[in-house]
């Protein structure tokens, strides 16, 4: 198994984010990260995401939504979540591929939005 570190880390303020989408919050975090890095998209074999499932906020296959926002369009990525432990699953699922020798960088991004102003999309199955 080969060595593995974090080698940036970003992330977004806790506080209400009416105007931004999960994309966006996604782009931010990713953003950060590869700067403290010093990396850019090119330098990622592959991108981890965590997010909560789709009925939280009715995106329909939200890892292929939340992609382009986290530095992943075209490269291979993961989507994982875990109900309470996704943000600690994630980083293990980029260990995981950088350990087995499946990617040299693994960028690892979570995003949650909650409070959106839609209606919980649970109501339509009322």
């Amino acid at each position: 198994m080969k060595e593995v570190a974090i080698i940036g880390a970003g992330m977004t303020m806790f506080r209400r984010h009416l105007k931004e989408t999960g994309k966006e919050l996604s782009y931010y975090a990713a953003k950060m990260a590869m700067e403290d890095a010093g990396i850019t998209k090119k330098d990622i074999d592959m991108v981890v995401m965590g997010s909560a499932p789709d009925a939280f906020d009715g995106i329909h296959m939200k890892g292929e939504n939340l992609l382009d926002g986290a530095a992943g369009v075209g490269k291979p990525y993961v989507r994982v979540f875990n109900g309470g432990g996704t943000g600690v699953f994630a980083p293990i699922a980029g260990w995981w591929h950088v350990a087995s020798g499946v990617a040299d960088i693994c960028l690892v991004v979570c995003e949650e939005k909650m409070g959106n102003c839609y209606p919980h999309p649970q109501t339509a199955f009322r």
